[in-house]
């Protein structure tokens, strides 16, 4: 049987509501040149010591929504997150996807040079970017100083079914 992917709820338990499988049949390899000239969206989450940093970027083309996502976790705690939570963090971080950054708390200054770079890397224009209030105020002037339009979300499983749906 498929296992299902689960949304963690803070507080409120566990709910299965997208078939491992079904999201499975959504990737793709990689291939960086493929943003090239697109225009993206950035959703952001900010975390302090042990959760993760998560990065979003998406973009939109012929009715299909694409998206990239990093993590980013305190390098000290890659051990222990990788023991605690059964996810291989050294074998994402060589593969790219997440990026052991900071010592106990998560280095913001290398996710907001990692946002900075997307540009180059990528070559994409960011459009907005959008993030949970939470940790972010310092990070998000910086980012507005760049150029780049923040827009606050509010994060809340009151709000986070309709996105869900549409990834869906």
């Amino acid at each position: 049987t498929a296992l299902p992917i689960y949304i963690m709820y803070k507080g409120l338990g566990v709910e299965s509501y997208i078939d491992v499988q079904k999201f499975k049949r959504c990737i793709r390899k990689e291939r960086p040149e493929w943003w090239n000239g697109r225009r993206v969206w950035l959703g952001l989450d900010l975390s302090l010591t042990e959760d993760n940093t998560a990065l979003a970027m998406l973009t939109e083309d012929d009715g299909k929504i694409y998206a990239k996502v990093w993590g980013f976790l305190p390098k000290d705690k890659v051990d222990f997150k990788t023991k605690k939570e059964q996810v291989d963090y050294p074998r994402l971080a060589r593969e790219g996807c997440c990026f052991p950054c900071g010592d106990e708390i998560i280095g913001y200054d290398f996710v907001e040079q990692f946002i900075s770079e997307l540009p180059d890397k990528y070559g994409v224009e960011i459009m907005q970017l959008g993030f949970d209030r939470s940790n972010a105020i310092s990070t998000v002037q910086k980012m507005e100083a760049e150029g780049i339009e923040c827009v606050a979300i509010k994060q809340h499983s009151s709000v986070l079914h309709p996105a869900t749906k549409l990834l869906k």
